[in-house]
């Protein structure tokens, strides 16, 4: 073990590998704050460094993936929307401070407690070498199933007063994210005749729609800056907050222990990834610090905290399965394992005697990068700071390009713009009538191996799988996290308090009028919505007649545990309660607006949603290059009133974006525009 240390010392702290972390580091950084960058470059990344040295070629991989990873609390906190798959729970409270005035405190904790996680996550791997392999075997498909469903589970229970709407929204994101191709059989399940849908519907596009657009949207229906209190001294004490914000990360070092552990734990189960770790973490702070149950969702700093101490530690865990049994910890690890091979280095048993000082190696990676990468965002923090005071006609329209970009960059489809569209319409609905829309994101994520577990182990186990320790353990842990959720709740709404208020938007027009006339419209959003719900379970109960038994068993499990909280919903509105709280643990409601006139925000809403619309036809019909930058240049000319210079400013960093970046770097390739197409012109970008 110390011959191995010693070795992997000599090969990293060498000069090579040092210059290769130095360079790769600020490309991550910037990469990683594009909508879905993270992956397509990631592999891009690694085809061009094969032919390196191993030991200059793995740093450049490792730190690569860890500097990506920073940048996920940037616009979960700034702007509500996920930096990746695995950051819907930074939003809750993240976002909620960004509100406040307070992103610096928010930055500054979410980067510290990062920083921390990742060293113990580091740690863990390298006092795990030893053990990792008789953990790793003591669970089974049986295990990784439970915990694949303690993600969702944990996800819907944590919807402050709307616990029946999270769970139902749990059960509603599992059932469609079963759409397309079984993992199982060779069945084609509920895709309505539409080839596209045959591999079910994506997550970045799904992603975006749920957040992006419905947050974009609510800073332009009710025109104003992300941040709405302390704008008078916001950017004068931005680096006082940042500073402020690392204090009290350093004073609840318990809570980032806790989190950090949990989120080895989860990465260490192979194919779970980070996104269940973020949810188990944040209920596990919500359910065991002082005063949380009242506290989270409203803007507290532990449900910051506890996320990204997670966050980072999981990079530690997802290596232990990667490395020692060659089963990917999650979607970057798959290509970081295929990379390995390719570098003749074949993962499994072997590493722990034949390539040891090469994991030791991984561990100081993922340790030397947080404490190279977090300085750096912590220096820019008070910056990025400025973002949360745009105006909203200026913002919006700059993001939402990023996004149609992302969402094509995807898998270079078109169809992903129309997922993308019809989740934002879904989102929009969601987040107006209180209906947590993180559910729908996981059960994406974690569908799959859900279901690949629930069939092995209803194969190899059968009944008695019921019966193994291990198993029972786990179930225990599920059963005591809804319970003590529900109790949570219960008493919540005993005691009184900011959540105890009936509302309905999260708005108030000061009108009594328009009030009533918001209550009969929050029955028919929920009807609208209980009824897509409805509709969903029974085509996917009718047509499971026609699928093997394999592939109908997740289907119809998900209806049946979905139906009873659907029931439960209809009655709750059949004896006229109508959703509480307004701040909503799980999801971020629309901004307060005083004195606005109705009318102004309808047009207003409805304005951005013909640009969004109008955007998507013109990359249908004149491609990205063209629609993009003019599209952007136009509404800041039309909606935010900014001068000529700043109109041509903005195009011109687009188009150079999409020339520089997308064409020449990454290789995307772009639909060919219908008119170009008839006119036959052959586009130079278009191969």
């Amino acid at each position: 073990m110390w011959e191995a240390m010693v070795s992997a010392a000599q090969h990293l702290f060498s000069p090579g590998p040092l210059i290769a972390i130095a360079l790769i580091v600020p490309i991550a950084l910037l990469n990683g704050l594009l909508v879905s960058g993270g992956i397509p470059v990631y592999v891009l990344l690694l085809g061009l460094i094969t032919h390196l040295d191993l030991w200059i070629a793995i740093p450049i991989a490792i730190a690569y993936a860890a500097a990506n990873d920073a940048t996920e609390p940037i616009p979960s906190i700034l702007l509500g929307v996920p930096g990746s798959k695995s950051s819907q729970a930074t939003i809750i409270d993240g976002h909620a401070m960004a509100r406040q005035g307070r992103a610096g405190e928010a930055l500054g904790a979410a980067y510290i407690s990062s920083m921390i996680g990742g060293w113990i996550g580091g740690f863990t791997l390298l006092l795990a070498i030893p053990i990792a392999r008789e953990i790793l075997e003591f669970f089974g498909s049986a295990e990784f199933f439970l915990l694949s469903m303690l993600g969702i589970a944990t996800v819907g229970i944590l919807s402050s007063g709307a616990m029946v709407k999270g769970l139902l929204t749990a059960f509603f994101g599992l059932t469609i994210s079963l759409v397309g191709f079984s993992p199982i059989t060779t069945d084609v399940r509920a895709t309505l005749g539409i080839a596209y849908l045959w591999d079910g519907f994506p997550l970045i596009p799904a992603l975006m729609g749920l957040f992006a657009f419905p947050e974009m949207a609510s800073l332009v229906m009710f025109n104003t800056t992300v941040a709405t209190a302390r704008l008078d001294r916001l950017l004068i004490e931005s680096q006082k907050d940042v500073w402020k914000g690392i204090r009290e990360a350093l004073r609840h070092k318990f809570l980032i222990f806790r989190s950090s552990i949990i989120g080895t734990f989860v990465g260490m189960m192979p194919g779970l990834g980070a996104t269940p770790a973020h949810w188990i973490a944040y209920a596990h702070a919500c359910q065991t610090e002082r005063g949380a149950r009242k506290s989270f969702g409203t803007g507290d700093i532990r449900g910051v905290i506890a996320p990204e101490a997670a966050n980072n530690a999981i990079d530690g865990g997802v290596l232990i399965p990667t490395l020692i049994f060659s089963i990917p910890g999650s979607a970057p690890m798959a290509i970081f394992l295929s990379f390995l091979i390719l570098k003749g280095v074949q993962p499994g048993p072997a590493m722990l005697t034949e390539h040891l000082d090469l994991i030791i190696a991984l561990a100081w990676i993922i340790i030397l990068a947080n404490l190279v990468v977090v300085p750096i965002v912590l220096w820019f923090a008070p910056l990025l700071v400025r973002l949360t005071l745009f105006p909203p006609n200026i913002l919006a329209p700059l993001v939402m390009g990023l996004v149609l970009i992302g969402v094509f960059q995807n898998a270079q489809s078109l169809g992903d713009l129309v997922v993308f569209a019809a989740f934002g319409v879904l989102g929009l609905f969601m987040k107006a009538y209180g209906w947590p829309r993180p559910p729908i994101i996981v059960a994406i994520v974690l569908s799959e191996i859900i279901e690949k577990y629930l069939w092995i182990s209803v194969q190899a186990y059968g009944v008695s799988m019921l019966a193994r320790p291990q198993f029972l353990g786990i179930l225990f842990v599920v059963v005591a996290v809804l319970a003590i959720g529900y109790r949570t709740q219960r008493r919540g709404l005993e005691d009184g308090g900011p959540n105890d208020q009936p509302v309905v938007l999260e708005n108030d027009f000061g009108n009594r009028t328009w009030q009533r006339r918001i209550i009969t419209i929050e029955m028919v959003g929920e009807l609208v919505l209980l009824t897509a719900v409805a509709a969903t379970f029974a085509y996917f109960a009718w047509e499971s007649r026609r699928w093997g038994a394999g592939t109908a068993l997740l289907p119809r499990i998900a209806i049946a545990l979905g139906t009873p909280f659907w029931v439960a919903r209809v009655i709750t509105l059949i004896r006229g309660e109508r959703s509480r709280s307004k701040s909503r643990i799980m999801d971020i409601g629309f901004f307060e607006a005083n004195a606005e006139s109705p009318r102004d925000v309808a047009v207003r809403l409805i304005s951005f949603n013909c640009w969004v619309v109008g955007m998507m036809v013109g990359i249908w019909l004149l491609g990205f290059h063209v629609t993009i930058p003019l599209g952007v240049a136009f509404y800041l000319r039309r909606y935010a009133g900014t001068g000529w210079s700043g109109t041509l400013m903005a195009a011109a960093i687009y188009e150079a974006l999409l020339i520089g970046l997308y064409d020449t770097i990454v290789g995307l390739q772009w639909n060919e525009p219908l008119i170009f197409q008839i006119l036959g012109i052959q586009l130079p970008w278009i191969s």
